[in-house]
């Protein structure tokens, strides 16, 4: 005799029909990968995000059995409307497997840095860090964007940015011995970070969004190289910290 079908297993197959496999991978990473299909409904291309719950790297980061990174990245984009910002268009699960679906743009601030064009209009460059500004201030009503970098800054096709990749957000304000090293790219993350402070505020996506405001209008990474040579660069760009602010590192680093 065979099973009745569990709702989630209906609901599954209903949102895998709407949302049509196109076969092509756009990425992916410890997480599971994201994908391209098309909406049914709409015909619009999106973007699928697919996590594995079962991953053992989220293990011990869980609230009810399902990772916290994964629960603030879904709580965040579906709160935040704001233009500047990825839409989610929906999110379902099936078994230990949850996914994300979101608008789809197949370009990226990275990308159009990388062409070297920007560099060549100083108007756009500024049109974009505005529109960078307003998605972050939106972002800041709820926490810190966590992850700002050129690659995780989607354009669509009428030119406007969206602010994708909210898997890090975090309450401003709060502890998370996860945050020294591994949220923020090394050539986004600013002095503090660095020098291991663990409680930090909207400081750290203004530090961000300045790397890459440097990035578009010189046309490469401000910041570039390993640790060290970040480092350094920063204190040959900038100057080297004065005692109160060593002491001031130190001093978030012990919170």
């Amino acid at each position: 005799m065979e099973e009745e079908p569990i709702i989630s297993d209906i609901y599954y197959e209903i949102q895998n029909r709407r949302f049509k496999k196109d076969g092509i991978k756009l990425g992916g990473g410890s997480y599971g990968e994201v994908t391209l299909r098309t909406d049914g409904v709409t015909n619009k291309k999106v973007a699928v995000k697919q996590f594995n719950l079962g991953d053992q790297s989220l293990m011990g980061r869980d609230f009810d059995g399902y990772p916290l990174e994964i629960l603030r990245e879904i709580k965040v984009l579906r709160e935040l409307d704001h233009s500047n910002i990825v839409k989610v268009v929906d999110f379902y699960f099936h078994r230990n497997l949850l996914y994300m679906v979101m608008e789809y743009h197949p370009s990226d601030l990275e990308k159009e840095i990388r062409n070297g064009r920007l560099k060549t209009d100083p108007m756009r460059v500024c049109r974009y860090l505005k529109m960078i500004l307003e998605g972050v201030r939106s972002s800041h009503e709820f926490s810190s964007s966590s992850n700002l970098k050129p690659a995780n800054i989607l354009i669509s096709e009428d030119d406007v940015l969206k602010i994708t990749d909210f898997g890090s957000v975090r309450p401003f304000g709060s502890e998370c011995d996860q945050f020294t090293k591994g949220v923020i790219t090394p050539s986004y993350r600013p002095p503090e970070i660095w020098f291991g402070a663990i409680i930090y505020g909207p400081a750290v996506d203004v530090w961000s969004i300045g790397c890459i405001f440097a990035e578009m209008a010189r046309g490469e990474i401000l910041f570039a190289g390993n640790d060290s040579q970040i480092l350094e660069s920063i204190y040959v760009i900038l100057g080297t910290p004065n005692s109160f602010l060593f002491f001031y590192f130190y001093f978030m680093s012990k919170i």
